[in-house]
């Protein structure tokens, strides 16, 4: 049987919310758009809870002193989120003419959740971001497991990027590494930078010391390992490489 090669991937989608700074998700999605030669993809969800409760009572818009707080109504949330979907789409044509990449941005609008299980496909790689979730006390490993349903892989962008990095790292789980490898392969041929090999079989406290030991530019690894059963262990991969982490389903 021949080897498997990296996934086929036909876009990497970036998930834009409220708040988001576009700018460390754009460059993770580009730099790996450029490395698997795929298109750009922006996503600007409205969420349909943030505007649920705009008009409550109690809801204010919290404004930089020395302006009080005033209420808020369902239209300025509106025009809030048509405004931060302008900004975004924007910062996403610029990242991909940057990059010579082709591009599309889409605005939808419902529960979060729901829409990142349904928006990607089997050609996505999905980016998220763990800032804005750990604002408003979404875990931000939920959102990585359900943007990953039915995808190609799913990017973890932490909070915190390193600048100086190295080159990718790779962590290797079981035989079946051929298109984790292909995938991580392609981010240092883009970079010109050597690919380093961590084995998943090794100690999450030892996997953490080596990536910050490794300063690397990308983590790429298996999502289906038994590494990553535990939402901690996704957490502390991103704290420790303060670099993109890109699970990738082996089997796809």
């Amino acid at each position: 049987m021949a080897e498997k090669t990296a996934p086929n991937v036909r876009r990497v989608l970036v998930e834009f919310g409220p708040g988001e700074q576009s700018d460390r998700l754009l460059d993770a999605a580009a730099r790996l758009a450029a490395a698997v030669r795929a298109d750009l993809s922006g996503l600007f969800i409205e969420d349909s809870a943030l505007l649920d409760l705009a008009g409550l009572p109690f809801a204010r818009a919290v404004a930089p002193r020395p302006e009080p707080a005033r209420s808020l109504q369902r239209p300025d949330m509106e025009a809030m989120f048509a405004a931060l979907a302008r900004r975004c789409q924007r910062d996403l044509e610029i990242a991909a003419k940057a990059a010579r990449l082709g591009w599309s941005f889409e605005v939808l609008r419902g529960e979060r959740h729901t829409i990142l299980e349904t928006a990607g496909a089997g050609g996505d790689f999905v980016v998220v971001s763990t800032e804005v979730e750990s604002r408003i006390g979404i875990d931000p490993c939920r959102s990585a497991r359900q943007a990953a349903s039915g995808v190609a892989g799913v990017v973890v962008v932490h909070k915190a990027m390193r600048p100086n990095a190295r080159g990718p790292v790779v962590i290797l789980d079981g035989d079946d590494a051929a298109p984790i490898k292909a995938v991580a392969a392609d981010l240092a041929a883009a970079q010109s930078a050597p690919l380093n090999t961590i084995a998943a079989r090794t100690d999450i406290d030892s996997i953490v010391l080596a990536l910050e030991a490794a300063r690397p530019s990308f983590v790429v690894a298996d999502l289906n390992s038994p590494l990553f059963a535990e939402d901690v262990s996704i957490r502390r991969i991103a704290r420790a490489a303060s670099a993109p982490v890109l699970l990738v389903r082996a089997e796809t």
